[in-house]
């Protein structure tokens, strides 16, 4: 079981790697930085976010967030505006060419992956996404306590 733990460990480790810098080439090619990519994402798939929202989604501090609204706000992908219910805080928004980019972005980067899965079966695939989705959702949970690997 360690034996196996440690592949797993290592292909993740592999995965994320590459996604990391795969991400980084890509998102330089529709002009904003791979935070900046980031942030029009969930601004697009959550809604409007206060600052403080946007920073705990992103797992950044407030103070980088504000830079990366700055960044989003100047390039027309992001805007700020008054929130309703609380005359001291704003709500930070995609705009029409946000929610653009950020569809663009997904579609290329969905194409990119159906070349790489071509010759999964559609099981498979169910199975890899149900695998993926539940690492990820751990991993919003924070470090957890585990039993180191034996030699």
């Amino acid at each position: 079981m360690a034996n196996e733990r440690l592949a797993f460990h290592r292909a993740l480790t592999d995965l994320i790697r590459a996604y990391q810098f795969r991400d980084r080439d890509l998102v330089c090619g529709y002009g904003v930085t791979v935070t900046e990519s980031h942030a029009v994402d969930r601004l697009v798939k959550l809604g409007p976010l206060t600052q403080n929202d946007l920073a705990d989604a992103l797992n950044l501090d407030k103070s980088t967030v504000s830079r990366v609204v700055d960044g989003l706000e100047k390039k027309g992908h992001a805007r700020r505006r008054p929130h309703p219910e609380d005359g001291r805080a704003v709500l930070l928004e995609a705009t029409a060419l946000g929610r653009r980019l950020c569809h663009r972005m997904e579609r290329d980067r969905v194409a990119a992956e159906q070349r790489l899965l071509s010759d999964f079966s559609p099981q498979m695939l169910r199975i890899a996404t149900r695998a993926i989705s539940r690492i990820a959702r751990s991993a919003e949970d924070g470090p957890t306590e585990g039993t180191p690997l034996a030699d």
